[in-house]
């Protein structure tokens, strides 16, 4: 791949770029080029025949290895590069492309891009940088584009351990090396205006990221950096802009060596996959006071260390609410979250949680599991408004037969009295380490509530010890 001068019959002197492809006859080799001043470019594949036009559509009769050169007047015009699925091969050297600013190359199944080189006064704002699906090796060296900005998407480069940055102030809207395999530590630090999407998820060998100390981006800001080796403490207050409006979520669930987070304030609405912090080793009180539109599906489960979490009172609509196979201890404190849940709510297997308080709430929770904690009396009076035809497991935490009867008691009022059509046919299980229900203890007949809930009227089905 090289830049040259080319001077035709008529004494016209043109520049030129090479590079090579292993575009089979089985595929339609058609790369796209944009090039500022209305120039153009003429193709040449090897076969003798000049073709003219920005974009071309050839089928080479053979797979093997082609030269493939562009002419045009002056190189320096061409700022865009689309060549996806054209098998470009080796190492592209960009170097003779100083104004480029648009870069797509990549393919989706037969990777054989090893590496790229850069202009070094290429100082273009670029608003797409994509190397997708190749096969870069090593370090991706982009320290010449200090104009890098847009959307950067180079992932599935299982073989690309690296990055190195320059500094730049250009907005990002989608930052991507998902899939690839950076090691040790990741350093954005020198990009302050990441936003949008921040993809590093599927590294399995990183283990840190650095951010900029500052940055007052308010706009979208999704965090996915799952399945990688984060270790230690991450700390995202330098991010003081980011999260306050529109959507957001974080995804950091397994990296098993992850023992915390600290937020910062943040009043964005969060949705979807929003809160997923599962199977790493949050150690600890966990505190989210200051996610303010916390919603969506929240996920810390299977963190084995963790103790607590704190909430702010948030309305936004939780999808799910899963926090077990942890170690939370004491009360849980929901009763701020009114949008919990249209989904499930599983906090189980808690051996030290001994309360956890509800909210006031009018959602639809489809499963509701907190067996296997130690929880004694738990009051779903706050559930009242809600729709709760559904399972409700509540077996193994040791209850005694006062706590099992008021229980029983309370969903009898709430089925029959408070919201039939909210709380009837329901399947309770309330059996293993919990007492058996009886007719005086605590002053509750808990015998009496069974027959009305199991009756034709309530239509429970119950489990007890």
């Amino acid at each position: 791949m090289s830049r040259g001068i080319f001077r035709g019959n008529n004494s016209v002197t043109y520049e030129t770029w090479s590079f090579e492809t292993e575009s089979p006859n089985s595929e339609t080799f058609d790369p796209s080029l944009i090039l500022s001043d209305s120039d153009r470019v003429t193709w040449l594949v090897g076969d003798g025949v000049l073709r003219a036009g920005n974009s071309l559509s050839y089928t080479f009769p053979d797979s093997t290895r082609k030269t493939v050169t562009i002419r045009t007047n002056s190189l320096d015009n061409l700022t865009n590069v689309q060549m996806y699925n054209d098998r470009i091969v080796g190492h592209l050297d960009f170097s003779p492309l100083k104004n480029l600013k648009v870069v797509s190359c990549g393919n989706s199944s037969v990777r054989q891009l090893t590496g790229v080189t850069h202009n070094p006064e290429n100082s273009s704002n670029y608003t797409v940088y994509n190397l997708i699906r190749c096969n870069l090796l090593g370090d991706l060296d982009l320290t010449y584009l200090t104009g890098l900005g847009g959307s950067v998407d180079c992932s599935f480069n299982s073989n690309l351990t690296s990055v190195t940055h320059t500094a730049s102030t250009r907005d990002f809207s989608n930052y991507n090396f998902r899939n690839c395999d950076i090691t040790g530590t990741h350093d954005v630090s020198m990009l302050p205006n990441v936003a949008g999407y921040f993809q590093l998820q599927n590294n399995v060998n990183l283990t840190r990221v650095i951010h900029a100390s500052a940055s007052t981006r308010t706009s979208l800001f999704n965090y996915y950096v799952s399945n990688c080796d984060l270790t230690g403490h991450i700390d995202f207050t330098p991010l003081t802009g980011h999260l306050t409006s529109g959507y957001g979520q974080y995804q950091l669930y397994s990296n098993s060596n992850l023992t915390g987070i600290t937020h910062t304030y943040s009043t964005k609405n969060m949705s979807g996959d929003a809160y997923i912090v599962h199977s790493c080793d949050i150690t600890g009180s966990h505190d989210l006071r200051m996610l303010t539109g916390m919603g969506g599906r929240f996920r810390m489960h299977s963190n084995s260390n963790l103790t607590e979490i704190l909430h702010t009172g948030s309305t936004q609509t939780f999808t799910d609410y899963l926090v077990y196979n942890c170690d939370l201890t004491g009360t849980h404190d929901v009763s701020q979250l009114t949008g919990l849940c249209d989904g499930a709510l599983w906090v189980y297997n808690n051996p030290n949680m001994t309360n956890i308080l509800l909210p006031v709430s009018n959602k639809n929770l489809t499963s509701v599991i907190l067996r296997s904690n130690n929880l004694g009396y738990v009051d779903f009076n706050p559930l009242s408004g809600a729709s709760m035809n559904c399972d409700i497991e509540l077996q193994n935490n040791g209850m005694t037969a006062v706590e099992v009867n008021q229980i029983l008691v309370d969903f009898d009022n709430l089925s029959t009295n408070v919201n039939p059509n909210g709380w009837t046919g329901c399947t309770l299980g309330i059996d293993g380490t919990n007492a058996t229900p009886d007719t005086t203890s605590g002053g509750f007949n808990g015998i009496a509530a069974i027959d009305s809930l199991t009756g034709i009227t309530n239509n429970w089905n119950i489990t007890t010890s």
